[in-house]
């Protein structure tokens, strides 16, 4: 029986530290605002089915959910609680609800498998499965020239027939509002 990508990511986690797994430094932040010019690795994950992939720069760490995580009452429904990790809490949102809400039902949360924290900010996003890293041109990614509904777009990669997530732009929507992951209101995106 071969390998899946999840079984071999899972492979090599057992081998670092939860927190050492794609770490970014401090010194390779003033990269972040260029990695759409140069070629850059990105991280391919699965949120409810979609397809989705994020620039590895902008990453922390992810945990496996292994444990439980904490709601705290009064939160809206995307905020899904607290998980403890080694290094420290992180506010954990639901990223479906974020990224399709349309599509979004209340048993996708029982089949969450990974916390991806975010290089920078105290949440990370839930999602279903991580798969594998790429690396990707720019050429590569069908970039989106105007701000719509869902700006936490940044474009598409029409190779691996997946959207690319916009990191800075989905935390702008979360801090811009308040509430325990930085927004009060539910996802205004659909």
């Amino acid at each position: 029986m071969s390998a899946t990508p999840t079984s071999a990511l899972l492979g090599i986690l057992q081998h670092y530290s939860p927190a050492s797994v794609l770490c970014v430094s401090r010194s390779q932040i003033p990269a972040i605002a260029a990695w759409r010019e140069e070629p850059f690795e990105a991280l391919l994950f699965d949120v409810g089915g979609l397809k989705l992939a994020v620039p590895l720069v902008l990453l922390g760490s992810i945990y496996p959910l292994e444990g439980e995580i904490t709601p705290l009452f009064g939160q809206p429904d995307w905020f899904l609680g607290i998980l403890s990790t080694p290094a420290g809490n992180l506010k954990v949102l639901d990223t479906a609800r974020w990224v399709m809400p349309e599509r979004y039902t209340p048993e996708l949360q029982d089949t969450l498998g990974f916390v991806i924290s975010v290089e920078g900010y105290d949440w990370g996003m839930a999602v279903h499965g991580v798969q594998q890293s790429i690396r990707l041109s720019p050429e590569q990614v069908k970039w989106r020239s105007q701000q719509g509904k869902r700006p936490w777009l940044a474009g598409t990669v029409i190779e691996h027939m997946c959207a690319l997530l916009d990191v800075s732009a989905l935390a702008e929507l979360i801090v811009g509002s308040g509430g325990a992951a930085g927004n009060a209101a539910a996802p205004a995106l659909g």
